[in-house]
């Protein structure tokens, strides 16, 4: 009995949409860590493998440019710990499904880590947990609403064509589904 209704939990599980699945992309291996957490504690699952990836959390940052160095003198050199960026939720295939709101500013330390961890708390404070959710919405109606197909005028008059052709449809046939297409 108590393996019956954990295969239950488990299939019902999957089929009511929390075991997504999730690959953190981030090179600095605490702040990935921190984002892999966040997104445990929302209740899916991080894989280490793109292949067993639903969707890809990848965070995206660039240094600022800065224009005042004491040591040079007056010039635009990147400043290492004054950081701009956001986390991007990806489908498997690399559709871009959300992005979080742009956050940034100058570390509160000189440290290159503390200003991407102060970055990285500013992102999962902000709207973190709504985008995640977005984007996995996003990815489920489109994924339930595949997109039909149009299919060219052209393309329906060659398929006429050639049923006429065959014998299946007679001239009179041809010409009044043909004026129907046409009139479209």
């Amino acid at each position: 009995m108590r393996k019956l209704l954990l295969s239950i939990a488990i299939l019902l599980h999957g089929v009511t949409g929390f075991a997504q699945k999730f690959l953190v992309i981030e090179d600095d291996k605490r702040i990935n860590q921190r984002i892999s957490n966040r997104i445990t504690t929302l209740g899916y699952t991080v894989v280490k493998e793109v292949d067993k990836a639903d969707y890809i959390a990848q965070m995206i940052y660039e240094k600022r440019k800065g224009y005042m160095s004491f040591r040079t003198g007056w010039k635009n050199e990147e400043y290492k710990y004054n950081k701009v960026g956001y986390i991007a939720f990806l489908s498997a295939k690399g559709d871009t499904l959300s992005t979080t709101e742009e956050q940034g500013g100058i570390a509160r330390y000189y440290n290159t880590y503390v200003a991407l961890s102060e970055l990285t708390n500013k992102i999962l404070k902000k709207d973190f947990n709504n985008k995640l959710k977005e984007a996995i919405k996003d990815f489920t109606t489109h994924a339930k609403n595949p997109t039909t197909q149009t299919i060219s005028k052209a393309d329906e008059l060659i398929k006429l064509k050639k049923l006429m052709d065959d014998g299946v449809l007679t001239k009179d046939e041809f010409e009044a589904e043909k004026k129907k297409i046409l009139e479209n």
